[in-house]
């Protein structure tokens, strides 16, 4: 020892030690020089967080999260964008009120047909005069509606099946004139044009002109009526 000490020029330094087996450092000098403390045998040092900033920590914390959440989520449900196809008509839907005709636009309401006719029955009947009959009646409807025929009475050549008119007058006699054949004569375009003459207010000359009445049938019917 006083050699090394001799080799160190005598002056006190600091004390060399060796290890022994106890984990102590032991002085050349004869000093023991204590060694490092094992870990975690110190004195531990706590660093304590106020309670009111851990809460406000964790509230910032997960507004934050929901924030980023719902961003998220907003971007990924963005609408698709809208192709405009040029050249294409749209069409509204069927059963919609745009494909739906407006009432009064492009329509005539259709016209009812009479139900009534009026004729007025004259001659050998019981009740001569005006009588009302279903549309679609014939002469011996109204006949019958006038009280029939008088005793020896008698409709001579009156057609009992024909349709009547509204405004017609039906003569009901024995010796009635037979009504001429209605004439039909063909236009250019094929179409037969029927000429009728009522012989109630035809005069002597309409009556000429039709086939199968000459001059005297004419008078006849004139002088009849």
């Amino acid at each position: 020892m006083s050699r090394l000490r001799a080799l160190s020029g005598g002056s006190p330094g600091p004390a060399l030690g060796i290890a022994d087996d106890g984990g102590g450092m032991e002085e050349l000098s004869g000093h023991h020089v204590s060694g490092p403390e094992p870990v975690g045998m110190g004195p531990a040092v706590v660093r304590r967080v106020p309670v009111r900033q851990l809460l406000v920590g964790i509230a910032a914390a997960g507004m934050a999260a929901w924030a980023l959440v719902h961003t998220v989520s907003g971007l990924g449900s963005s609408p698709a964008p809208v192709e405009l196809v040029s050249g294409t008509a749209m069409r509204a839907p069927s059963g919609s009120a745009g494909s739906s005709p407006l009432p009064g636009v492009g329509s005539v309401a259709p016209v009812p047909s009479p139900t009534l006719v009026v004729v007025h029955v004259v001659g050998e009947v019981r009740h001569p005069g005006l009588v009302r009959l279903a549309a679609g009646s014939r002469v011996a409807d109204a006949i019958r509606a006038a009280g029939g025929l008088v005793a020896g009475g008698g409709s001579g050549a009156l057609n009992l099946a024909r349709t009547v008119g509204d405004g017609e007058q039906i003569v009901v006699s024995h010796d009635a004139p037979v009504a001429p054949p209605v004439s039909s004569n063909t236009g250019s375009g094929g179409a037969a044009v029927v000429d009728v003459v009522d012989l109630n207010t035809a005069t002597a000359s309409d009556l000429d002109a039709l086939p199968g009445v000459g001059p005297v049938m004419a008078a006849r019917i004139l002088q009849w009526r």
